[in-house]
């Protein structure tokens, strides 16, 4: 909720009667040319005012208008709120109704922490009790296209009801494309909101209505392709209605909001949503959680690693849980080299989070899922803050130090296909090479099996199914030297050099293809583990487990203590083998199946 500057002089709100701003926008046409003029008056929710709510993208403070407030005063704003209220204004004008609306730059005083924080707690009443949400996306539409959709949701009998021409139909995905969907608020603001209409401009369309379109579009899927082609209907379903948990009908939101277990998983569903203040993207969810919201104290005053501390403390108190390290890491936070490597901090590029935007069909997406569930809340080797909350300790046992990072492992076309299968080949010699010495009837074969385990975690099991068995996987064995072989002739004909190896070797490609967009590299361990460790992932660095968070771990040693680089997947047989040694530890057995049990500093 970032504003502009402003010397208006607020008077204070009633926070015994629930006491909010409205404002009254007084008729003027679409011409910018003059201010658009409007009142700030102060109403109790206690007595249920009629108004409305705008739910908008604030936009860039370099891009300002004025507006005039009480018929004097001057009040600098950013210009796509300026227009929001204009086109809603002009709108509702034309129908000889009096505009009331609450718009959160305006009717909190930003300069005012006490009133901010006070304000921010209660906003989902403030939505819950407008007559209407209307979002605004500033996306013209035009007005035959949007009559024709008002028009054709009253009365469709067939395909032949949504006319001959499928891009008349065009125009509408823009809305979806808009990014305003990508705001951490408006999870809450769809959530509580008795009606929502999207503003096209000054013209609104219901949420409702649009939703039944996109449904009407899969339906008809095969006649509508070009406009479904870029899955427009599911990021309708994901962005407009929400993810996961958040995909329910009206009336359960309505009787049930707070769709979010706790916070790690409000944080979980979340991750791609953006937010101004980064510290909204705590505030902005805790209307939407069920637990853990009596923990976490709504203070703009505080600095935004000690929001973040307060989670992690909720999360380790209430839940003895590492989960969170999911969000952290040097990845998102190496920009940020003042902060602790183990905060769950969304900063630059999150290239190590584990996402909810992971595919939802896969094993590893319903794994992070459980993440949080499957942790024992036993009290035993508990992670700790210290006091000045620069440290977390932890306790866990090492692994492996990382010995290769296969970063020119990547599928980038056909013309790069040689090298592709000559990483592959050095990859697959020196995992041999290493894990022979240690059982000499180990092949490549055994290296592809490893390969398989470690890709289930991360996809669903069709997508690995070409490489179960042992006959496909010697098969594999057999082509591998020939299509390396062909390939490095640099063969002019390359679509026909392809073909010469059947549909195993495109399993290969095809699960390498989807090592990048698991925001991961390939690596090997110097005693042989395969695994992929988050992309700033180093030789050197090291693999842990730790307890309290049920996946592998790439920390960083730096003098006495350890960085976070981020979560890591390793072979589903090697891991199996130290979750039971760890559950026997926390069982009583100090022997821990020989392994060093230590407690380390994460910086």
């Amino acid at each position: 909720m970032e504003n502009l500057h402003n010397d208006y002089p607020y008077l204070p709100l009633d926070a015994a009667q629930d006491e909010i701003r409205l404002l009254e926008l007084l008729p003027r046409g679409l011409d910018s040319s003059a201010p658009l003029q409007v009142r700030l008056i102060h109403r109790s929710l206690k007595e249920s005012p009629k108004y409305d709510a705008l739910s908008y993208v604030c936009g860039s403070t370099l891009d300002k208008a004025t507006i005039r407030v009480d018929g004097s005063r001057d009040y600098p704003v950013t210009k796509n709120l300026e227009r929001a209220l204009r086109h809603v204004s002009h709108f509702q004008t034309r129908q000889n109704e009096l505009v009331t609306i609450w718009a959160d730059a305006i009717c909190i005083n930003q300069r005012n922490v006490e009133e901010r924080n006070s304000q921010v707690k209660m906003m989902w009443r403030i939505y819950a009790a407008a007559e209407n949400v209307r979002t605004w996306l500033d996306v013209e539409i035009p007005h035959a296209v949007l009559g024709g959709l008002m028009h054709l949701c009253k009365d469709i009998q067939s395909v032949d009801d949504l006319g001959d021409d499928p891009g008349f139909w065009q125009p509408i995905t823009t809305i979806v494309e808009d990014p305003y969907w990508s705001r951490v608020w408006i999870q809450q603001e769809i959530a509580y909101a008795k009606e929502l209409l999207i503003h096209c401009r000054e013209i609104p369309v219901s949420h409702a209505i649009l939703s039944w379109f996109f449904v009407v579009l899969e339906k008809y899927m095969d006649k509508y392709s070009p406009i479904m082609e870029h899955g427009v209907a599911i990021k309708w379903r994901r962005l407009a209605v929400g993810s996961g948990p958040f995909q329910k009908s009206k009336s359960a939101r309505v009787t049930n909001p707070r769709c979010y277990k706790n916070i790690y998983d409000s944080l979980h569903w979340t991750s791609h949503l953006k937010a101004t203040d980064i510290r909204d993207r705590i505030y902005g969810l805790l209307a939407l959680v069920e637990d853990d919201v009596e923990d976490i104290e709504v203070n703009y005053g505080l600095p935004v690693s000690e929001v973040y501390c307060q989670v992690v403390q909720v999360l380790i108190q209430n839940h003895h849980s590492l989960a969170f390290l999911n969000f952290a890491g040097l990845n998102v936070s190496q920009n940020d080299s003042d902060l602790p490597t183990w905060l769950p901090y969304p900063r630059g590029h999150p290239t190590g989070v584990l996402s909810s935007k992971s595919d939802e069909g896969s094993s590893c997406f319903s794994w992070l899922q459980s993440l949080h569930a499957d942790i024992c809340h036993s009290t035993a080797i508990l992670p700790s803050l210290s006091t000045d909350h620069e440290s977390l300790y932890v306790h866990g046992m090492y692994i492996s130090k990382i010995g290769d990072v296969c970063r020119t492992m990547s599928w980038q076309g056909v013309h790069n296909f040689g090298k592709f299968l000559q990483a592959w080949d050095e990859y697959l010699n020196k995992w041999t090479a290493i894990n022979s010495e240690r059982d000499s009837s180990l092949t490549r074969i055994d290296a592809m099996r490893s390969f398989v385990s470690l890709m289930h975690i991360c996809r669903t099991t069709e997508a690995v199914s070409r490489f179960a068995d042992t006959d496909k996987l010697a098969r594999f064995e057999q082509l591998f030297p020939v299509a390396l072989a062909e390939q490095l002739k640099d063969n002019p004909n390359l679509p026909g050099a392809m073909r010469q190896f059947d549909y195993v070797m495109w399993g290969l490609m095809s699960r390498t293809m989807a090592i990048p967009s698991l925001n991961r590299y390939l690596v090997l361990t110097q005693n042989g583990i395969m695994g992929l460790a988050p992309m700033a992932t180093i030789p050197g660095d090291e693999i842990w487990m730790l307890f309290r968070h049920p996946i592998p771990i790439v920390l960083r040693r730096e003098n006495k203590h350890f960085l976070v680089v981020g979560p890591a997947f390793i072979d589903f047989v090697v891991q199996e083998k130290w979750d039971e040694a760890m559950a026997k530890y926390e069982e009583g057995d100090q022997d821990c199946q020989g392994q060093e049990i230590r407690c380390i500093c994460l910086r």
